[in-house]
């Protein structure tokens, strides 16, 4: 099965929710302007978040999506 992600977000709109999004999930550590690196070499906050996030009962599919937004950052 192939998921074909379309992204209409400019650069600044997902860092900036990525950063939202992020200190929503983690609110007691401070990610600053950092997330990215913190995402990439912590791999502890991507196990957090998506448990996170299927305990909220959040669908596949909107957790791919996070995903890709996450990894456009990352590129």
């Amino acid at each position: 099965m192939q998921i074909v992600l379309q992204l209409h977000h400019s650069k600044f709109l997902v860092r900036y929710s990525l950063f939202v999004f992020s200190f929503s999930f983690f609110p007691k550590q401070r990610l600053g302007k950092n997330v990215r690196s913190y995402l990439v070499f912590n791999p502890g906050a991507w196990v957090r978040l998506l448990l996170r996030l299927s305990r909220m009962g959040i669908t596949n599919e909107i957790i791919l999506y996070l995903l890709s937004l996450i990894f456009t950052m990352i590129e």
